[in-house]
């Protein structure tokens, strides 16, 4: 099998979409300096032109009030309505108490999250027919990581990211959640660990995929 070389030489250790915009932007003739590997921070520079790049998305093309809006799942569902685009019916809820009095409206599959939160942190995913039990941990695990949560209803399908640029959607990401398909006799464990043998997995992003935990 040929492995696509996506590792950068000598910033091994970033994020792999900073390494790629870094391989591109010297293939382009670009100056690139690192201003923090930690964070990931780049400045790019070619004649008179000079960008800032943080972790390969941000630049100085973005402004402090988009990034704030995407921070927080309640306020994107505002703009996104306001856009015509759907989004799941839900509430926000400031207090477990206010949360817990909303048990009685739901019906069917929901999920609970924290209103600024990333990576699926607290979330809590209820299929049919939970009881309140059930929703008042989902709650809790929620109001443990932000000071106000998200319930709405669960929307099927699959997830995807779009890269715009000026208008245009420039490219389209499948993300699929981790998973193993069984042989009649290996372990769950051992069927992880022999996926993560994978040379495209890693770990902290450096690499195109996460080793399954």
């Amino acid at each position: 099998m040929i492995i696509p070389n996506f590792i950068t030489d000598g910033y091994e250790e970033m994020e792999l979409s900073t390494q790629v915009l870094i391989k591109k932007a010297l293939e382009w003739g670009v100056e690139v300096a690192v201003i923090n590997r930690d964070k990931n921070m780049i400045r790019l520079s070619q004649g008179d032109t000079v960008e800032l790049v943080l972790n390969a998305t941000k630049t100085t093309a973005d402004n402090y009030v988009t990034i704030s809006i995407l921070g927080d799942k309640s306020l994107t569902k505002v703009f996104l309505e306001q856009s015509q685009i759907q989004t799941p019916s839900g509430r926000e809820f400031s207090t477990i108490e206010a949360a817990a009095d909303f048990f009685d409206e739901l019906d069917g599959k929901y999920v609970i999250k924290p209103t600024n939160t990333n990576y699926g942190i607290g979330i809590t995913i209820l299929e049919k027919k939970f009881d309140r039990a059930q929703y008042l941990t989902g709650l809790e695990e929620a109001f443990g990581h932000d000071t106000s949560v998200i319930v709405e209803k669960f929307a099927e399908g699959i997830e995807c990211r779009f890269l715009v640029i000026d208008g245009v959607c420039r490219g389209v990401l499948h993300r699929m959640p981790a998973n193993v398909t069984g042989d009649g006799s290996s372990t769950i464990k051992e069927l992880v660990d022999a996926k993560n043998q994978h040379p495209f997995r890693g770990k902290s992003y450096t690499t195109p995929l996460e080793k399954i935990q």
